[in-house]
């Protein structure tokens, strides 16, 4: 079934909720809009404010919509985030109501990382790690282990294939490459060192006792940090259009919006992801 590593039943896409999904960090943080009432009663912002905001708001929402139904009709989708006490829930019933709506309907779970994990674990887990990347980066990698494992459960003898990750921040990666190196290894999830490239020979293939080569495509696509609404809705329509691409791309890759700098890099993006360009070519961030 190698062949197939492109079929939505061997694909999986994890994404981020706040600053990938929803503009939390502009609402909550520069715009200081209290999460408890819709924007339309926020009485801190100016009318003008508000109906720039809704305006915004809609377009991002719009976006995250497209990006949420293209990636269901080609993988098994799972939202994973390290906020807490059903945040996403209230950001919806609040502000992404349709979102709401699409996450219910399509039945695509929401994981919060943090919670899934122990009291003691979590602590066990602080006192081991050397920072907060590196413990961010562990409890996302054990949550998106489980829900790839989970997916990637169909049949006997199913392997991890084809694992797509999109999100704002370096714990995303980190948690991916952990989860994905803890596989290919038949490890659990932990830290130490860890592989730094996605597209190294070798690295990412095995061949199991039954001759059966299990070869894992790993790919990670991180969105900048603390992005205003029109920046999200931005990277959210390219990442959509490029998504399917993406699932096709036979090999990992490790793309950085924020490395972008121009049209001709986007355009060298595309022919990547088109196959008529090595992945070595990939605009390199900081």
């Amino acid at each position: 079934s190698q062949f197939e590593f492109a079929d939505r039943s061997q694909t999986v896409i994890v994404l981020d909720w706040d600053d990938t999904l929803f503009p939390t960090s502009y609402l909550l943080q520069k715009l200081q809009v209290d999460w408890r009432m819709p924007l339309s009663l926020q009485s801190s912002l100016s009318l003008v404010e508000r109906q720039d905001a809704l305006r915004k708001l809609a377009q991002c929402e719009a976006c995250a919509l497209e990006m949420l139904r293209r990636a269901f009709l080609i993988g098994q989708v799972v939202l994973v985030t390290l906020a807490r006490d059903s945040w996403v829930d209230k950001a919806c019933a609040q502000f992404y109501k349709r979102v709401g709506s699409l996450l219910q309907n399509f039945r695509i779970p929401v994981v919060y990382a943090l919670e899934a994990l122990e009291a003691d674990d979590v602590q066990m887990l602080r006192e081991q790690c050397l920072d907060d990347e590196e413990f961010y980066g562990l409890v996302k990698g054990k949550a998106i282990s489980k829900e790839i494992t989970r997916c990637y459960s169909q049949y006997e003898g199913q392997t991890w294939k084809n694992v797509i990750s999109i999100g704002d921040s370096r714990f995303e990666r980190y948690g991916l490459i952990a989860a994905s190196a803890a596989y290919m290894q038949g490890r659990r999830v932990e830290g130490g060192e860890l592989p730094q490239a996605l597209v190294e020979p070798g690295l990412w293939e095995r061949v199991d006792d039954d001759e059966s080569v299990v070869r894992l495509r790993v790919k990670c696509c991180k969105f900048a940090n603390n992005p205003d609404m029109g920046e999200l809705a931005i990277e959210l329509s390219m990442v959509s259009k490029w998504l399917e691409d993406m699932v096709k791309l036979d090999s990992g890759i490790d793309l950085d919006l924020e490395a972008l700098k121009d049209q001709a890099d986007i355009a060298t993006v595309e022919a990547i992801l088109r196959g008529e360009k090595p992945v070595s070519f990939l605009p390199k961030g900081q």
